[in-house]
């Protein structure tokens, strides 16, 4: 596999989200996340990811925000949360699937302005 592409704060991508903060290992289910930052350090480069999930989207908590696949090329609706994020090496295990990256798009300035304020409810910039 060729190396792999570093996302841009903004971007929706595919990865190996672990289930819990305890957990330093890809997750069992490759979903889509909501980069929130990227940061390079010593050669590594690291993904701070928001979760995504399609489960219960018809509720929105402090923190979350829906994309439909209107707005972005996802298989389902997902909503993110932003209370829910962890930093994830930028490797393959954790951004690949069959040996390739999966990118969904970049938030639009309307769903900016969603992230902005579920970001907000929950004290971040």
């Amino acid at each position: 596999m060729s190396q792999l592409e570093s996302p841009c704060p903004g971007e929706v991508v595919g990865a190996w989200m672990p289930e819990t903060e305890e957990g330093c290992s890809p997750g069992s289910k490759f979903r889509p996340v909501l980069v929130r930052a990227v940061d390079e350090h010593d050669g590594q480069i690291d993904v701070l990811c928001a979760y995504g999930t399609s489960q219960n989207v018809d509720r929105v908590g402090r923190g979350e925000f829906v994309v439909t696949p209107a707005d972005l090329r996802l298989e389902k609706t997902t909503k993110f949360c932003l209370r829910k994020m962890y930093w994830l090496p930028l490797e393959a295990s954790y951004f690949a699937r069959g040996g390739a990256q999966e990118v969904a798009g970049r938030l639009s300035s309307k769903l900016l302005s969603k992230l902005a304020f579920a970001a907000k409810e929950v004290g971040l910039k």
